[in-house]
């Protein structure tokens, strides 16, 4: 009957959040060691933000992604930058630099900023928020101004979009991870929608 009872609730608690949506079996795995913004991979319409270091004429503020994949850069025109990391692109460019004559040592970085999670529910700054850099789940929470009164610390959740797949739903406690017997070890990733619902 108890493992019953846990099944129901845990099917009860993703129906609530998504049609559709199955809880992941070890809501707790550890992922820190492997930040999202080093493996994301550029995908046409992003938007990234390009410093040249030492060579600031090669900065943009802005360059998006064409719908073929490319970018536009100065000297070198279109340059392939969809199914890259940060880090591969970077290093392509420097190359493509170095290897025109452009540049003997250009030194390039590359931010993508069109990544965003999303924090609702009994939080006091809810919203899209800019993935700039690798968080945990309570971090989110914390930069979205805490709980409110009256949210929900035992059963935060957290939906994953996965691409041709059915949602991922993580269903987690941070009251431990509030008094220190939990670490925060949940990486939240681009896209993810954190979700605090109301206490009882």
């Amino acid at each position: 009957m108890k493992k019953l009872a846990v099944v129901l609730v845990l099917v009860a608690l993703a129906a609530l959040l998504v049609g559709g949506c199955t809880p992941k079996s070890d809501p707790w795995e550890p992922e820190i060691g492997r930040d999202p913004i080093e493996t994301y991979r550029i995908a046409p319409g992003d938007v990234l933000r390009i410093e040249g270091g030492k060579n600031p004429e090669l900065s943009r503020d802005e360059a998006r992604i064409d719908e073929e994949g490319f970018v536009n850069l100065l000297f070198l025109g279109k340059v392939k930058a969809a199914g890259k990391t940060k880090s591969e692109l970077e290093r392509d460019i420097a190359d493509a630099y170095k290897e025109g004559g452009h540049f003997t040592d250009p030194q390039v970085s590359v931010t993508v900023l069109t990544l965003f999670y999303f924090v609702d529910g009994q939080v006091r700054q809810r919203g899209r928020k800019m993935y700039v850099r690798q968080i945990t789940l309570f971090q989110a929470i914390i930069d979205a101004g805490g709980f409110t009164e009256y949210g929900n610390r035992a059963k935060v959740r957290v939906l994953r979009p996965q691409p041709g797949k059915k949602p991922l739903v993580f269903v987690i406690n941070c009251k431990p991870i509030m008094t220190g017997a939990a670490a925060d070890n949940f990486v939240v990733r681009p896209n993810d929608t954190i979700y605090v619902p109301r206490g009882y």
